[in-house]
C-alpha cells in the first residue's frame, strides 16, 4: 500500500470512529445507556454493523473511547510537564481541569446519562497512568512502590468527586484554584513516597 493510500485509509478510519462516537453521544441525550443497542448506534452513524466491529469490540469500548478522547490533550501536556526537573503540581492539576472545562459538554453527557460508575473506573486508569508517568520520570523509593495502587485509588476517588461536582455546578471555580486544591490535597500522599518521609514497616 502506498503512503497516500495508507493515509486515506487512516483518515477514513478516524472519520468512521468519530461518526460512531457522535452517534452514541446523540443517543445518550435521548435514552439511558443501558437501553441503547449497537443496531441503533450503527443506524444513527449510517454505517454497517460489521464496520462497528472493525473499530470497537463492544458498546462499552466505544463509550470509553469517547471519554479517553476528552483527555487526549491533558495526556499530551502531561508528557511535556514530566520532562521538567521540578514538577509543578498545581500546574498539572490546572491542566486536568482546563481540559475538563474545554470538554465539559461531552463530560456532562456521560455523567447525566447515569454512567458515573463506568466513567469513574476509566478516570481511575487516567489517574494511575498520570502517576506512572510522574514516577517514571521522577522515581520513588523501591520500598514505597507497594503503596502506589492504594494511593492512586485514594487520589482518583477524591479528584473524580471534585471534578464531577465542579462540572455539574457549571465550573464556578477557576482552573488554577482547582489545580491548587488538587496539589494541596495530594501533597501528603506525595511525601509518603519519598525516601526521607516514608519507611515501610511490617
Amino acid at each position: 500500500m502506498s503512503l497516500s493510500m495508507k493515509k486515506s485509509t487512516d483518515l477514513r478510519a478516524v472519520r468512521t470512529r468519530r461518526w460512531l462516537q457522535d452517534a452514541l453521544r446523540k443517543l445518550l441525550k435521548t435514552k439511558p445507556y443501558q437501553k441503547i443497542n449497537i443496531g441503533e448506534i450503527v443506524f444513527k452513524a449510517e454505517v454497517a454493523r460489521p464496520t462497528f466491529y472493525l473499530h470497537f469490540s463492544s458498546k462499552d469500548e466505544l463509550l470509553m473511547s469517547i471519554f479517553d478522547d476528552l483527555f487526549i490533550d491533558f495526556r499530551a501536556a502531561l508528557a511535556e510537564e514530566v520532562k521538567k526537573t521540578e514538577l509543578d503540581y498545581p500546574l498539572i492539576g490546572k491542566l486536568m481541569f482546563s481540559c475538563a472545562r474545554r470538554n465539559a459538554e461531552g463530560l456532562r453527557v456521560l455523567l447525566n446519562a447515569g454512567l458515573d460508575s463506568l466513567v469513574e473506573q476509566r478516570f481511575r486508569i487516567i489517574i494511575s497512568e498520570t502517576g506512572e508517568s510522574i514516577r517514571a520520570a521522577h522515581p520513588i523509593a523501591d520500598e514505597a512502590k507497594v503503596l502506589t495502587p492504594y494511593l492512586d485509588d485514594f487520589m482518583s476517588n477524591g479528584i473524580f468527586a471534585l471534578l464531577e461536582r465542579w462540572i455539574q455546578e457549571d465550573m464556578p471555580i477557576p482552573d488554577e484554584i482547582m489545580g491548587l486544591i488538587i496539589a494541596n490535597m495530594t501533597k501528603g500522599v506525595r511525601e509518603m513516597l519519598t525516601d526521607d518521609n516514608f519507611k515501610l514497616t511490617r
